[in-house]
């Protein structure tokens, strides 16, 4: 269930606790920590980094939830499959 605001979510990930994905994140992004920074990921590709993790108004409005790990029934929210191009973050 999505039930975190952004800021408990955000927390949560920062502090280790696993990855986050909002209710209105397109199909297979989540968010995890990777050293201080919060980046996106691509859930479909083996986690492959899809670049920095962006606020806006409607990342803050979103509810969210935590995963102790990327589950195979959570990569589809029907928001649209991945459409942008990936960045790699080295």
């Amino acid at each position: 269930m999505y039930s975190l605001s952004f800021y408990e979510a955000v927390e949560k990930c920062l502090n280790g606790e696993g990855y986050i994905r909002g209710d209105q994140f397109k199909d297979g992004v989540f968010i995890r920590k990777q050293g201080e920074m919060l980046i996106a990921i691509d859930g479909f590709n083996a986690n492959r980094v899809i670049g920095n993790f962006y606020i806006s108004s409607g990342i803050l409005s979103q509810k969210y939830k935590l995963f102790n790990y990327i589950e195979k029934d959570e990569l589809i929210n029907g928001k649209g499959k991945l459409s942008f191009e990936y960045t790699k973050i080295v």
